[in-house]
């Protein structure tokens, strides 16, 4: 018991401290880039390369990961986050910041997956029947509140004009912990090499069969693309919140505490998920009616502007609703033989919507006004309003 305490501790360590220094910049990165004479359009490129990077090697660095340890692909992401961080810190050139974030997208996939492979098999190694519901839930928990932590200290930066120096203090910080990790991180020794060979056959082949399972049924298919509007939607509103509010002179360091209480505000709402469901009348009416309210809470953004930090927690709160009520309806409507694929290709999916959004945020932004990527998310969540509506029609035919 002793020693699952201490691996355990070590897992909460890496958890909350990553979090934590990830959150510092995480208000501000895109007043912080448009600060320093990158326009909108070249700041959705930097977020468009890092999606691309890590779209195209997921599946790869997953097999390093398997090949040669879970442990050396943490500290590979943990090394190339802290360089990217330090990169940004160092350079104002856009070629060089859109490398970095190449890189940065290059990273997180070393660890995506591999981290939580790596936790899970580490306490399976010393006690078989362990209750993941429990130590998975108080991992989380501390991530969370490093996260918190980290928004409201990088406040506390910027309230003494700190604002660059966070992506230093970022970097040093996530650079300390890859020293940790490897120094003290141990690989599980029951655990055997069996990665699959990686070939982008394989990759493209994963990818038709996942989309042909996932379009088959026209339930499945509109509640999908319902789904796909919704994040596109929420896309925009990633990018422009921080942007908007300056414009509409909210105070910069307030921009921590915002991202604190949204974040609160998503712990909470979620565990509603069930007794809100049965409260609508199911799950396709309960996601008709989260993206009809986060329609309205976006365009109250617009129209309540000296004060938009109020619908948009309330919008957050809302928003984070949709993934738990999606995700159930949309796992009882797929095959377990296919499941890991569908939803893989669904994820990927996002990530081709994310990319989409956010070029149309930066050119709706930098050559019309905010307003325009604004009012084009609401417009966007009332025709996923309408799509969300429509599979009621197939959901009553049992198609």
């Amino acid at each position: 018991m002793q020693k699952l305490r201490a691996v355990y501790i070590f897992f909460i360590i890496i958890g909350f401290f990553s979090n934590l220094f990830k959150s510092l910049m995480a208000p501000f990165w895109v007043v912080y880039f448009h600060s320093i004479g990158l326009n909108f359009e070249q700041i959705s490129l930097l977020v468009v390369i890092n999606h691309i990077v890590t779209i195209i090697f997921e599946i790869p660095t997953g097999a390093i990961a398997d090949l040669f340890g879970r442990k050396h692909s943490v500290v590979i992401s943990l090394f190339i986050a802290a360089f990217s961080s330090i990169g940004i810190y160092c350079s104002e050139s856009f070629v060089i910041l859109l490398a970095l974030h190449g890189l940065s997208g290059l990273g997180s996939t070393f660890s995506s997956g591999a981290f939580e492979s790596w936790f899970a098999d580490s306490l399976l190694g010393i006690k078989k029947d362990i209750d993941f519901t429990k130590y998975w839930g108080h991992f989380t928990g501390f991530g969370y509140l490093g996260a918190a932590l980290g928004m409201v200290g990088g406040s506390i930066f910027v309230h003494y004009k700190i604002l660059k120096t966070l992506w230093l203090i970022e970097g040093l910080g996530i650079f300390s912990l890859c020293i940790y990790v490897f120094f003290l991180g141990r690989e599980p020794e029951f655990l055997e090499n069996t990665a699959e060979k990686v070939t982008v056959s394989l990759y493209l082949n994963k990818i038709k069969k996942g989309v042909s399972h996932l379009f088959k049924s026209k339930l499945l298919k509109i509640t999908c693309i319902g789904s796909l509007l919704f994040f596109f939607s929420s896309g925009i509103i990633s990018l422009i919140w921080q942007p908007y509010f300056k414009s509409v002179n909210i105070n910069l360091e307030y921009f921590g505490i915002i991202s604190a209480i949204t974040l609160a505000v998503g712990v909470l709402f979620p565990h509603f998920a069930e007794k809100i469901k049965t409260t609508c009348g199911g799950n396709i009416n309960t996601l008709t009616l989260v993206s009809a309210i986060c329609s309205i809470f976006i365009f109250l953004m617009f129209v309540f502007a000296k004060f938009s930090f109020v619908p948009y927690v309330i919008y957050t709160g809302v928003y984070t609703l949709h993934t738990p009520i999606f995700m159930a309806y949309f796992n009882t409507h797929i095959p377990s033989s296919e499941r890991a694929t569908i939803i893989s290709t669904y994820n990927l999916l996002i990530s081709v919507i994310t990319i989409s959004c956010t070029f149309i945020f930066g050119i709706s932004a930098n050559r019309i006004s905010l307003n325009a990527p604004l009012l084009l998310a609401t417009g966007v969540l009332i025709i996923s309003t309408i799509v969300f509506n429509l599979a009621k029609d197939y959901e009553n035919v049992g198609k």
